[in-house]
């Protein structure tokens, strides 16, 4: 009769066990040309073992997720919004639940540290029972060399590969900081970032005007996942990539409100929307807080004044009173009553679905209407 096995964790991974933690990604993830560590230098860096939690079976590292710092940019000091990735399980132990078990170790962890909302990718049937549901708004943009628009200038003179340092990533971080919403990233992983060996950043530069933008590297159907600047040099920049050899067609992927989507528009062969992320509301008040700019500035423009308080729940625990005055929106703690109370997922769906999401109970509740969905984007680029 053959022994138990030892089931250790979840617990953070061993300074030791990076190497068998990224073979183990590289099974379950891994592309062809690069490692998973690679496609993600946001998040797997050895020298930051805390974001990585892992289940070992007889020593051997047999699950893994990780759970990443992150900063929503949405006005006043922001939003904390970790996110999770690199939820994976080795084939032989698939089944036993250790998935479960490190998803319920982190979302316990942020809640004890006060994080208010964490956000991943992935299938939301899976993630829906733990208190994640899409949220947000992405539009992609199909554009082929036929549908755009010949007239336009290109000029290769302008365009340059992104290759750092000190006055390529001063320009990139400029860029990129005048985005929102955004994430707010620091020096060193904006420049990992653009450096990926899985993707190809272009600069274009003239007379004082900058743009770039962040493209897929492999040939076929590519990705632009991330741009930023001047539009005449986006425009362009998405020019010199539809005409290279190595391209058939270029998906587009940016927030609906990019003043620079305006120029997909008008020479793609088509486009949709789709949700940008899935989110877990943690804490409602505090998500609401970092949100307050927007609730208010949502508040402003519908020019209503004054409003009774609306009291909003998440089922069986937290509930938050929204108080309205003319110009401001301000979310307080209550114990009185809710006048409307949605499960974890409905709740995250409430503040970041899309707009006709709960039709229902914004016709009971107009003022709901006038405040979501909220607004926030993570580029393909960051997201882990």
């Amino acid at each position: 009769m053959m022994g138990s096995s030892t089931v250790e964790g979840p617990r953070i991974v061993h300074e030791d066990e990076f190497d068998e933690l990224f073979d183990l990604l590289d099974r379950c993830f891994g592309g062809a040309d690069t490692t998973m560590a690679e496609r993600n230098p946001n998040a797997y860096d050895p020298s930051v073992r805390e974001y990585h939690a892992v289940i070992t079976v007889d020593g051997e590292i047999a699950s893994h997720a990780a759970c990443v710092p992150q900063q929503l940019d949405v006005g006043a000091d922001g939003v904390a919004c970790h996110a999770i990735g690199g939820v994976g399980t080795d084939e032989r132990h698939r089944g036993k639940g250790y998935m479960s078990r490190l998803l319920e170790f982190w979302l316990a962890k942020l809640d004890s540290d006060g994080v208010p909302l964490v956000e991943l990718g992935g299938d939301r049937r899976r993630y829906r029972r733990f208190g994640w549901e899409n949220a947000g708004r992405k539009l992609v943009y199909s554009l082929t060399e036929r549908s755009f628009d010949s007239a336009v200038e290109q000029t290769s003179t302008s365009v340059e590969r992104y290759r750092g340092g000190e006055e390529h990533l001063s320009l990139a971080e400029c860029l990129h900081a005048e985005r929102t919403p955004r994430l707010t990233r620091s020096r060193e992983t904006h420049d990992a970032l653009l450096l990926r060996p899985d993707v190809e950043t272009l600069l274009w530069r003239r007379e004082g005007e900058v743009a770039y933008l962040t493209v897929t590297a492999a040939a076929g159907s590519r990705d632009v996942l991330e741009f930023g600047g001047n539009s005449s040099g986006f425009e362009s920049l998405l020019g010199t990539v539809l005409t290279a050899p190595a391209t058939d067609e270029l998906k587009v992927y940016g927030h609906p409100a990019d003043p620079l989507l305006r120029s997909c528009r008008s020479h793609a062969a088509g486009w949709h929307v789709q949700p940008n992320r899935k989110q877990n509301v943690r804490d409602l008040k505090g998500t609401l807080t970092g949100f307050e700019p927007q609730l208010s500035a949502s508040w402003r423009d519908a020019s209503i004044g004054d409003a009774p308080p609306l009291r909003i729940a998440i089922e069986g625990e937290q509930r938050v009173e929204l108080q309205f005055n003319a110009d401001v929106v301000t979310p307080v703690r209550t114990d009185e009553p809710a006048d409307v109370t949605c499960s974890r997922p409905a709740i995250a769906d409430l503040l970041f679905g899309f707009p006709d999401v709960h039709r229902d109970i914004a016709s009971d509740h107009p003022a709901l209407a006038t405040l979501f969905p909220l607004d926030f984007y993570v580029t393909p680029l960051e997201a882990i």
